[in-house]
């Protein structure tokens, strides 16, 4: 059984520029300091059998909860705590690798919202975040910090 890894993932976050708080990594770091999405082979290690991954977003306080099976399909919950108040969805799908890159496609409950999207996994400071590979296309300035398990 492989140990927790500390890992990020993102779901895309406003930031700042090298202030943001030990859970997160901006873009800018990632561009000073030349880090380069984990190989194709890491990746694929990383998911092999399977594994959950949860995160919390920055700048809502919302948290992701995503079962990836080993068949390439995922289940996925959904929290969120904005306004003071709690609610939730919960979602099915698919999930690959292509690449270096790990790719989602998700249809939430009530059947008319999908997501899609691809992320390379880059490391820094003992951890993994899940940030586009071209970040020029990244919406985001900072990402948060995720958990890959068993």
């Amino acid at each position: 059984m492989r140990k927790p890894i500390t890992a990020a993932v993102s779901i895309l976050f406003s930031g700042w520029l090298h202030a943001a708080p030990d859970n997160t990594i901006t873009v800018e770091t990632i561009r000073e300091q030349n880090l380069t999405p984990i190989a194709a082979e890491e990746l694929q290690k990383l998911v092999q059998g399977g594994v959950t991954v949860s995160h919390r977003a920055p700048s809502t306080g919302n948290w992701r909860r995503a079962s990836l099976k080993d068949d390439g399909t995922l289940t996925i919950a959904n929290r969120s705590t904005n306004n003071g108040g709690q609610s939730g969805s919960n979602g099915t799908g698919t999930w690959k690798l292509e690449g270096n890159r790990m790719c989602l496609d998700i249809k939430w409950s009530g059947g008319s919202s999908t997501e899609a999207w691809c992320r390379g996994i880059y490391r820094h400071n003992g951890a993994m975040y899940s940030v586009p590979v071209n970040l020029e296309k990244a919406n985001a300035a900072t990402y948060g910090l995720i958990e890959v398990s068993d």
